[in-house]
């Protein structure tokens, strides 16, 4: 049976990274308050990503917490080809 450590759940972090190369190298991870214990609609948005033709993105939680991601919504804008 898994402990959470003193602290660890309290304020997690969700990180986000990526890849512009198929998984072999990936960017600096951004980070972002997952929510404090007991707050359940924590609202997490990471603007400016830049941009990429096949781009994979990656992302992780510190804490071992229960987590449900209801929806995850990406805004793109056709370039040229």
């Amino acid at each position: 049976m898994s402990t959470i450590q003193d602290n660890q759940g309290r304020d997690p972090q969700l990180m986000l990274d990526w890849s512009d190369d198929n998984g072999k190298t990936w960017s600096n991870q951004r980070t972002a308050s997952f929510g404090m214990a007991g707050h359940y609609r924590q609202r997490v948005r990471f603007l400016r990503l830049g941009q990429a033709r096949e781009r994979i993105y990656r992302v992780s939680i510190s804490d071992p917490v229960k987590r449900v991601i209801l929806s995850a919504n990406l805004e793109a804008e056709g370039g040229m080809n």
